[in-house]
């Protein structure tokens, strides 16, 4: 490990959330005929498909365009809840007896309230009476969009994934109530988006926000609490992020390539299970992270050019490599010093690299 490993920002294949695709309509397949399947796909490939090229481990210059998720609750066959979530209804007979009613969402969601299935356009989910939906069960996917505004008030739960892409019309969206992604939360490549609003969203598996050119701010994430990985990329319009209840990254923290970025406030994080990468902002004054003690995997603050201050006081622990190089303004006596302290509590279980940094600026 060199210190510049980067992470993917693309959409996962699928829900996040475990025995999701078994509640999802026309997901049932057969051993056998999950092999018919996959000789069928083979044979298809030898006259002359494309083959896919593999999962790409690093963030691309830009972000890995969304799968097209399945289309789940297009079927025309009537589904209900059961014991697996939702199956087909049975078919009329003398001896059918009535159809098992579980259903495994949390609370608020019920049957009445919620909507099984992908959904792309908000306006077309509805239940009987005018009632409004409050949950998801499956993926909500806003792409291309003719929409400047768009808004779901009522919704609260999404089991799978939310993503908003190439919507280049889009100005600004709220989701008010909305607060909880089983998925991940991806909005990338949305050329005229300013902001977006949700202030109730407490964890979703991960936050990936990515190449969206006229973003001046995120701050309106305000109960944002706990989630898989924070993602934050080529921006450059982005001036300030604030993550004011944020404590536990269970995967990647990553702010990168924000061109015009000056404010970072985490106060409350704590904890990354995996990397912590703050690289290339070169607008950003300070890294400040006064409540960062543990870092699982590899630390690394490279290239932010107007860098001249650490405030990451009661650090204990960096899982892999310490790399802190390529800051022109952040003064190396300060780095080392700091170093220093890391290295006498034995918190760094890797190499360190502080090279390059300001060998200029003198420290009392």
């Amino acid at each position: 490990m060199n210190g510049i490993q980067e992470v993917s920002g693309s959409i996962p294949l699928s829900s996040t959330r475990p025995g999701f695709l078994n509640r999802r309509p026309g997901f049932s397949f057969s051993p056998t005929l999950t092999k018919l399947l996959l000789i069928s796909a083979l044979l298809v490939c030898q006259l002359g498909c494309d083959n896919p090229e593999p999962p790409n481990e690093k963030p691309p210059s830009s972000p890995t365009e969304p799968v097209s998720f399945s289309d789940a609750g297009t079927e025309a066959t009537p589904m209900v809840f059961s014991d697996g979530g939702w199956v087909p209804a049975p078919q009329s007979s003398s001896d059918a007896g009535p159809a098992p009613s579980t259903f495994e969402l949390p609370s608020p969601c019920t049957e009445e309230n919620t909507h099984a299935g992908e959904v792309t356009d908000l306006g077309e989910i509805h239940v009987d009476g005018g009632a409004p939906i409050l949950c998801i069960d499956g993926n909500l996917q806003i792409k291309e969009t003719s929409l400047r505004n768009l808004h779901a008030p009522h919704l609260v739960f999404v089991s799978g994934n939310v993503v908003l892409y190439e919507n280049h019309v889009l100005d600004e969206f709220s989701f008010a109530q909305l607060t909880t992604v089983q998925g991940e939360l991806y909005v990338g490549k949305n050329t005229n988006l300013k902001n977006f609003s949700m202030p109730q969203l407490q964890s979703t598996a991960r936050f990936t926000l990515v190449n969206n050119e006229n973003l001046e701010t995120v701050d309106d994430l305000i109960q944002l609490s706990e989630t898989q990985g924070v993602i934050i990329q080529n921006h450059v319009a982005l001036t300030h992020i604030d993550l004011p209840a944020l404590g536990w990254v269970k995967g990647t923290f990553y702010i990168y390539n924000n061109s015009i970025l000056e404010h970072l406030n985490a106060p409350l994080f704590t904890q990354t299970d995996s990397t912590f990468e703050l690289q290339s902002n070169p607008e950003l004054p300070v890294a400040s992270f006064p409540g960062l003690v543990h870092v699982g995997d590899y630390f690394l603050i490279k290239n932010n050019s107007l860098l001249t201050e650490l405030d990451i006081p009661q650090l204990s622990h960096v899982g892999g490599d310490l790399v802190v190089t390529q800051n022109s303004s952040l003064p190396s006596c300060e780095v080392d010093d700091w170093v220093e302290e890391l290295q006498n509590r034995n918190a760094v279980n890797g190499s360190v690299d502080v090279s390059d940094n300001n060998t200029d600026e003198e420290c009392p």
